[in-house]
């Protein structure tokens, strides 16, 4: 067996080791320091970099808003639509009432006469020009149907406000709905037509469907007959959106609570019935039609007994029938009691 011979260190290599060591404890200590002063710089620097890039996309989202949001954020309607009369309200703040239950209300391709029903008003629009605009606000308990100046018709359900150009730009068409209404767009490839509500955009081409955008409701829902949409949803994030098309026989639903999108394939009769005077249903809770209901004939309807909101009804309302008789079948159906006073709806 080798043993190896073990080298016992003096004093001045126990000095030259120990010098070595400390030596190289403070290289790395002054370089470590240095690595993290740097590493704090470039962490202020990117913070500084997203902080001005935060405030920069934040005031880009607000200026990004087309011109017809923004026209409509000033100009707020005052109070709720509960009373009165249909009004179209031109660009100078004229109001024009309408005694109709149902006016029909047809532009000229120039933006300069609206034709009521069958008389004809002569204005001379020039601010609209200028990116200022009209509106028609149907209070509940009213309907009205409107040809815009490029032909498409809308049909616009009770309690609904639509804000438009008399006469549209040359690149695009833009309205906004607060409300529900049908709409059937004129075909023109070159000039889109879009559909501004407070949660979203519809995109389209030429086509026929059905926006309802309610606020007293916790929902958006859109719905397709015919043709193709692209909807774009308001986001809670900084950097995105959410986009989504649908076809024919789709609907899409924005959860104003949830924040989520949703689709399914429906029966569209079923949430067009209203323009011919039907409202269908199909396991939709008692509140929701009664909300509806409520709309369609400017009556308060008040429920008190909390089982009967969660009720699901399936069938058909005649809404040319009175108010009475719509409340005496949902009553034979769902095993309700209720009291009329005065235009309120008391529901036990």
């Amino acid at each position: 067996m080798n043993i190896k011979k073990i080298h016992r260190i003096n004093k001045d290599e126990k000095n030259q080791l120990k010098n070595r060591i400390h030596h190289s404890i403070k290289k790395y200590a002054i370089e470590h320091k240095r690595k993290r002063k740097k590493r704090s710089i470039y962490f202020s620097i990117a913070a500084s970099v997203l902080f001005i890039f935060g405030i920069s996309f934040f005031y880009q989202i607000k200026e990004s808003k087309n011109y017809i949001e923004r026209y409509v954020e000033v100009n707020k309607t005052t109070a709720p639509i509960h009373n009165g009369e249909v009004k179209i309200v031109l660009s100078d703040q004229e109001t024009i009432s309408l005694k109709e239950e149902a006016p029909s209300i047809v532009y000229a391709n120039n933006g300069e006469t609206i034709r009521v029903n069958d008389e004809n008003i002569q204005y001379k629009d020039t601010v609209s020009k200028k990116k200022d605009f009209n509106s028609i606000i149907v209070p509940n308990g009213k309907r009205s149907f409107i040809t815009l100046a490029d032909g498409s018709k809308v049909w616009m359900n009770s309690g609904s406000k639509l804000t438009y150009l008399a006469n549209f730009e040359e690149d695009k068409r833009d309205v906004y709905l607060e409300g529900e209404a049908i709409f059937e767009v004129t075909h023109n490839k070159e000039r889109p037509f879009y559909v501004f509500t407070k949660d979203n955009r519809v995109e389209v081409l030429g086509t026929v469907f059905n926006v309802s955008n309610y606020s007293d409701d916790d929902f958006t829902e859109t719905t397709l007959k015919s043709g193709s949409v692209e909807i774009k949803y308001a986001s809670n994030s900084l950097f995105s959106s959410s986009t989504t098309r649908i076809t024919p026989g789709t609907m899409a639903t924005y959860n104003r609570t949830t924040k989520e999108i949703s689709k399914k394939v429906v029966n569209v009769d079923e949430y067009m019935s209203w323009r011919d005077g039907i409202f269908i249903f199909h396991s939709e809770s008692l509140i929701n039609i009664l909300r509806k209901v409520s709309r369609y004939y400017n009556v308060k309807i008040t429920v008190n007994e909390k089982a009967l909101k969660k009720l699901k009804f399936s069938g058909s309302l005649d809404l040319k029938e009175t108010i009475e008789e719509v409340m005496q079948l949902l009553k034979e159906s769902t095993k309700f009691n209720y009291q009329k006073i005065d235009n309120q709806i008391i529901i036990n």
